[in-house]
C-alpha cells in the first residue's frame, strides 16, 4: 500500500497520470471517512459471504434458495443509501456513524448467538437486512462526506478511490474472514477427534482431521467411509463436525463484530455537514 502511494505521489509530481489524486485525502477527516468506509465494506462483505456459505453448506440450500435469501441483505442496503439522507438535517455525521457501527455490532452479535445447526432461513434474513440497513447508512454517509470534503474538480478521483476502496475492502474481507473461519473449523476438528474415544489413531491419521473444508454432512460421512471408518465413527465424526462448523462460524461473526466497534474511533472526527471548509485541518 505504501508503495502505490508512493509511486502515485511520484507521478502526480511528475505531471503523469494517476488512478486518483492523493489530493482526496489530504487531511486527518478525510483518512478518517475512509477508514469508515473501509472497515464497513470489509465487515460487510465478509459476513454476506459467510452466511451464504454456511446456508449452502448447513441447511443444503441450493444456489437460487441462497440467492433468494440474499436479496433482502441487497435491498436493505439500497433503501440505506437512498434514504439516509433524511437524516443529515437532524443528526451529525458522527452521530449516523456511529449508531450504524452500533446496529452492526448488535446485528452480528444477535446472529452470533441464535444461529444452530437446524437455524431458521427468516433468521438469517432478519440478521442481514439489519445489517445491510446500517452497511448501507455508512457507506452512502461517508462517500458523501468525502465528495464534500473535496473541491468539485476531484469528484472524479473521489469516485476512482470509492471504487478502490470497495473493490480492495471486499477482497480483503472475504479472504480474511474465510480464513479465520477454516483455521477454527481445522483447530476445533482436530482437537476433538485426538480427545474422542470413538476414533483409532489409525483413522485419525488416516483422514487428516487437522486439514478440514466446508463440507455438508452426507459429504463427510462418504469421505470417511471410503477412508475405512465405522458408522459409529462416522457418526461421532457428523457430531463433531457439525459442532466445529458452527463455533467457527460464530467465533468469526463475534470477531467482525468487534471489529465494528473499532468504528467508532474514526466515526468521531467526520465533520459536520454545516461546516463550511471541509478541507482544512
Amino acid at each position: 500500500v505504501q508503495a502505490f502511494f508512493r509511486s502515485t505521489r511520484n507521478r502526480m509530481d511528475q505531471g503523469k497520470p494517476v488512478l486518483f489524486s492523493l489530493d482526496v485525502l489530504r487531511s486527518s477527516r478525510e483518512r478518517s471517512i475512509v477508514a469508515c468506509m473501509s472497515l464497513m465494506l470489509f465487515i460487510g462483505t465478509a459476513a454476506s459471504f459467510l452466511l451464504p456459505l454456511y446456508m449452502q453448506v448447513v441447511q443444503g440450500l441450493s444456489g437460487f434458495q441462497t440467492s433468494l435469501s440474499i436479496v433482502p441483505y441487497t435491498l436493505s442496503i439500497f433503501v440505506a443509501n437512498t434514504q439516509v439522507s433524511r437524516l443529515y438535517d437532524r443528526f451529525s455525521p458522527t452521530a449516523i456513524t456511529r449508531v450504524s457501527f452500533a446496529v452492526v455490532f448488535l446485528a452480528l452479535t444477535l446472529l452470533a448467538f441464535t444461529i444452530r445447526n437446524d437455524w431458521s432461513q427468516i433468521s438469517v434474513v432478519i440478521g442481514l437486512v439489519t445489517l445491510g440497513l446500517a452497511q448501507g447508512c455508512i457507506v452512502a454517509l461517508v462517500f458523501n462526506k468525502l465528495l464534500m470534503s473535496n473541491p468539485k474538480e476531484l469528484a472524479g478521483d473521489v469516485g476512482a478511490f470509492r471504487g478502490l476502496t470497495h473493490n480492495i475492502s471486499g477482497s480483503i474481507g472475504i479472504a480474511v474472514g474465510t480464513a479465520i473461519a477454516v483455521s477454527l473449523l481445522g483447530v476445533i476438528v482436530a482437537q476433538n477427534a485426538l480427545n474422542s474415544p470413538a476414533f483409532t489413531p489409525e483413522l485419525v491419521e488416516q483422514v487428516n482431521f487437522d486439514n478440514v473444508q466446508f463440507i455438508t454432512s452426507d459429504q463427510l460421512v462418504t469421505t470417511l467411509e471410503d477412508k475405512g471408518a465405522t458408522p459409529a465413527e462416522a457418526e461421532a465424526a457428523v457430531e463433531i463436525y457439525e459442532d466445529a462448523r458452527l463455533r467457527a462460524l460464530r467465533t468469526t461473526l463475534m470477531f467482525l463484530a468487534a471489529l465494528a466497534l473499532l468504528g467508532l474511533v474514526p466515526a468521531g472526527k467526520m465533520p459536520d455537514f454545516r461546516e463550511p471548509n471541509l478541507t482544512e485541518e
